[in-house]
């Protein structure tokens, strides 16, 4: 038989229609001839054939029996059938379409119109096959674009729950849920500042030893059904890639990949974050020793002015009373001078007293800042 030619089975009792059905054929077409229903419903248990020209009347099992056993077997429903039939009858023709015939011809057998409806038939035959393929194709990429707009729905519901995530510890739990959702199983690896967590990941096994030795050098690495996909602080491992079907391989790594990508963005959130909060912890605590600093300068200068306020009052005080002395001031007149000068040394008491309370505050200001200082 030769590649890419239809296979025709002739059917009949009688070996000169046989011969001539063979000879108008054999040049185009692959031929079997058989000689009976019965031989014929065991061929096409274990051939293939594209078109059966069947007699209708034979010993044994006739023609149209055979044709409503092959139309009702789902193996071989498909087969085209053409009725060669020495009755020209129209209760002949209806009971071969009823029995499920495609085309009926008669005999005597005219070259020109047998073969005419046998390529009609089998022109029809490659039609519907056309048609059958476009159908699942279409049907095919409908089930492929549903399963993509799933999938791009799971991994959009990842990178939102992401956004939420304030440390490694969540984003892999979302991570790990987000690729038992995508049908894998997966272990993580998150490296920070010199430090490895490994997630979903027993310590000792295979996978967590993988992972160990794994470096950024390669971004994705193939071996079997296992798949690593690796950025700089995060590392998926896949353990059960479906090699089995390229198209959904192919779609799932691209979709794992961009799961991969949001992770990784997060992980450098987190890093830009803890950078800052040193930054801010170190401007503090830099705040809180120039505070220090001068909150020493202050008191310093209170408790000397303290000392000199002291100084100047006992000084007037000691004036005041040689003053009195002297004038010559009679006993009211020297107690409402002692008067004003108390009430004057009173206020420059309370100034102190003031001087006292801001450095208080200034001391609670900087207990504050230590405190921001040292929160974590």
């Amino acid at each position: 038989m030769r590649a890419n030619r239809p296979h025709i089975l002739i059917v009949d009792d009688q070996e000169m229609s046989r011969v001539l059905l063979q000879d108008i054929f054999a040049e185009k077409y692959d031929v079997t001839c058989l000689e009976s229903g019965e031989a014929c419903i065991e061929a096409v248990q274990t051939n293939s054939y594209d078109l059966v020209l069947l007699d209708a009347h034979m010993p044994g099992i006739s023609g149209y029996h055979v044709c409503k056993q092959l139309r009702e077997n789902p193996a071989t429903a498909n087969i085209s059938i053409v009725f060669v039939s020495g009755l020209d009858t129209v209760e002949e023709r209806l009971r071969g379409y009823e029995a499920g015939a495609d085309e009926y011809v008669t005999k005597p057998l005219d070259e020109d119109t047998v073969v005419a409806r046998v390529e009609s038939v089998l022109a029809a035959r490659i039609a519907v096959k056309n048609i059958e393929s476009q159908r699942q194709e279409a049907m095919h990429t409908a089930f492929q674009a549903m399963a993509s707009s799933a999938e791009l729905g799971l991994t959009i519901r990842f990178l939102q729950a992401s956004f939420q995530c304030q440390n490694e510890q969540e984003l892999a739990k979302q991570l790990l849920e987000a690729t038992e959702q995508y049908g894998v199983a997966c272990c993580i690896r998150f490296a920070f500042g010199g430090q490895e967590h490994l997630y979903n990941c027993a310590p000792e096994s295979i996978e967590a030893k993988v992972l160990e030795k794994i470096t950024t050098k390669h971004r994705i690495l193939d071996f079997g059904a296992r798949t690593i996909i690796t950025d700089k602080h995060v590392t998926l491992l896949i353990k059960n890639m479906p090699v089995e079907n390229p198209e959904d391989y192919g779609r799932l790594k691209d979709n794992l990949t961009v799961l991969v990508d949001g992770a990784e963005a997060r992980c450098v959130a987190f890093e830009i974050n803890e950078k800052m909060a040193q930054e801010r912890q170190a401007g503090i605590r830099s705040l809180a020793g120039f505070a220090d600093k001068k909150l020493a300068e202050i008191r310093e200068i209170i408790l000397r002015q303290s000392d000199l306020t002291e100084d100047v009052i006992d000084g007037i005080k000691e004036q005041i009373e040689q003053a009195v002395y002297r004038l010559g001031l009679d006993e009211d007149e020297e107690k409402a001078l002692i008067a004003s000068v108390d009430q004057a040394i009173s206020g420059a008491s309370q100034i102190i007293q003031h001087s006292c309370a801001l450095e208080a505050r200034f001391e609670e200001f900087t207990g504050e800042l230590h405190k921001l200082a040292h929160y974590e």
